[in-house]
């Protein structure tokens, strides 16, 4: 009898433990609640903030077309009234009408000129040149934005990077998608050239 006794005893204090110990957690669980709703609160806040500005900003820098970081017209250039230069023949053994402009406004801090190489069937390459040796913002912003919309350039670079910075000093920095865009510093001054550019016809026409 006393060793069943003794058993019942056991099981009671172990069935209290249990109770002492669930209420003990529910305190804590309570306190934790209680301690963590404001951080928690004020976290989930600032991230929201953090989106809606993150949003705000892409809205304000959302490009739809390359054309879009110029203030050129790129597909309408000769609204500009560029100056005939020559007919001569092009880097590709074309030959070609080229133009020149000299640029109002300076085209991703960098560009104050442009000459233009007119083809026959009427497409044209605009070659902008200018006295900037740096890696403008905005440039950085023009070549990452082609690498997003073209990928990789032909020599598998990507996103400007240390390595870009450094061929920038050494006068040797290029990105180049074929037969579309080159970017490069030849002589440390840098330039840009848009290929095969085909204008479009003007609104109303």
């Amino acid at each position: 009898m006393g060793f069943f006794k003794f058993i019942k005893q056991d099981n009671e204090n172990v069935r209290k433990q249990e109770e002492v110990s669930k209420q003990w957690q529910q305190q804590q669980k309570q306190q934790n609640v209680t301690i963590l709703q404001a951080p928690v609160s004020q976290h989930i806040t600032r991230q929201e903030n953090k989106t809606d500005q993150t949003l705000s900003e892409n809205k304000k820098t959302h490009k739809d077309d390359a054309c879009d970081f110029f203030n050129v017209k790129i597909y309408h250039i000769f609204t500009h009234k560029p100056v005939f230069v020559e007919r001569c023949e092009h880097e590709n053994g074309q030959s070609v009408e080229k133009f020149t402009l000299e640029l109002s406004q300076t085209e991703l801090s960098t560009f104050d000129h442009l000459d233009i190489f007119k083809y026959e069937n009427g497409n044209y390459d605009l070659l902008f040149t200018g006295n900037e040796t740096k890696l403008t913002a905005e440039l950085i912003d023009f070549i990452n934005y082609c690498v997003g919309v073209l990928g990789p350039d032909f020599l598998q670079k990507k996103e400007i990077s240390r390595e870009d910075i450094r061929d920038m000093r050494l006068g040797i920095f290029s990105r180049t998608w074929h037969k579309q865009i080159r970017i490069e510093n030849i002589y440390y001054k840098f330039s840009l050239t848009l290929y095969d550019i085909r204008p479009q016809p003007s609104s109303g026409e």
